[in-house]
């Protein structure tokens, strides 16, 4: 059995804070990069094309959180299922033998 060291376990746990606070910043960015977009827009087009460019980006949001409904709890059941079938355990056993 293999363990490991309270040292590697710390820097591995050190490098996990760091590159999580590195996507949240990133998303950060992102979303000021956004307001910038936004703020742009809103110098360039007119009051009437604004509201279309914003009611389009609602109804494009809306919609694409209604698909996402249950997408997660899907996914996994679509792949424990296929992992469950005797197929998929003779594919992954064909090439496994097919890299040795």
């Amino acid at each position: 059995m293999i363990t490991s060291s309270p040292v590697t376990s710390s820097l591995s746990l050190k490098k996990r804070l760091l590159s999580g606070g590195a996507w949240a910043f990133g998303v950060k960015m992102l979303s000021v990069v956004g307001l910038a977009v936004n703020a742009l827009l809103a110098r360039l087009l007119t009051p009437d094309e604004m509201g279309a460019y914003f009611l389009t980006f609602s109804l494009v949001s809306v919609s694409a959180l209604v698909a996402q409904l249950g997408m997660g709890q899907t996914v996994v059941r679509l792949v424990v299922g296929a992992m469950a079938s005797s197929h998929y355990c003779s594919a992954l056993y064909e090439s496994t033998m097919d890299t040795i």
